[in-house]
């Protein structure tokens, strides 16, 4: 969203007011402190005039590469290390 915000030179007061929230409770929401309601997040496309997951996800939006989920096709789990193959224990030597 800041990025929205940047790339059409609007501020966060006008964007509170036109999707009737505060100041305040735009910043909380923009910080993760608590979050968007889903008629905010479609009151934030149409006032940006975009489609809904440019709003969600912006990065993916924008062809930016985000955090891949481990265990995911591109992020598969780590492996354990290869243990190298356990031999037997040798007899003892005989006593010369």
């Amino acid at each position: 969203m800041r990025a929205l915000l940047r790339d059409r030179s609007e501020t966060q007061e006008r964007l509170a007011d036109s999707i009737g929230i505060s100041l305040s409770t735009l910043k909380r929401r923009m910080l993760c402190a608590s979050p968007f309601t889903i008629d905010e997040l479609f009151a934030i496309a149409r006032y940006f005039d975009v489609p809904l997951p440019h709003v969600l996800f912006p990065r993916a939006s924008r062809g930016e590469a985000g955090p891949v989920p481990p265990g995911s096709p591109s992020n598969p789990p780590e492996r354990p290390p290869a243990t190298a193959a356990r031999r037997a224990p040798s007899a003892p030597e005989s006593p010369r």
